[in-house]
């Protein structure tokens, strides 16, 4: 409504069409698809990612499944209707997720970040030996920076 469809992400899918998701200040994350290597993207419409108007990061992991990271927002309508307005829902908690199906499902959530007071925003991934480097802003004035290892095996776990 106020923000459009904007900071997106985007995934080459094992059949060769690119997935894009960006955020709204609908609660959801809006998806498309690209037939032709992201040159152009068929209708945008909901997926299945809940959040506030803020990026989700999705990457795919060295076993072909894909990671969402961003601030799951599902069953917790509440949340949108807290922090200022202009961000329309809290940036909070910090969720990891996977997907096995080209991210159609979410599978093994894993809150990383509980505090509902926290603003956890702007995903960055590296790859690292039995895990990942998880870089992201937690504070609202995007001044307070943290880096999180995330094991392989803790985020596999169901």
């Amino acid at each position: 409504d106020h923000s459009g469809l904007i900071e997106p992400t985007l995934v080459q899918l094992k059949d060769g069409r690119v997935r894009m998701w960006a955020r709204t200040d609908r609660g959801i994350q809006w998806a498309a698809v690209s037939e032709d290597g992201g040159e152009t993207f068929g209708d945008f419409g909901p997926s299945p990612i809940f959040g506030p108007r803020g990026p989700a990061t999705i990457r795919r992991l060295p076993d072909g499944r894909l990671l969402l990271v961003w601030n799951d927002h599902e069953g917790h309508p509440e949340y949108m209707k807290r922090g200022p307005a202009w961000l329309v829902g809290i940036r909070a908690p910090l969720t990891l997720a996977i997907s096995k199906d080209e991210g159609r499902t979410w599978i093994n959530r894993k809150t990383l970040e509980t505090d509902l007071n926290g603003f956890f925003c702007y995903f960055s991934i590296l790859e690292q030996d039995d895990g990942l480097l998880l870089a992201y802003y937690n504070q609202p004035s995007l001044a307070g920076c943290c880096i999180t290892k995330v094991p392989f095996g803790w985020l596999y776990a169901e």
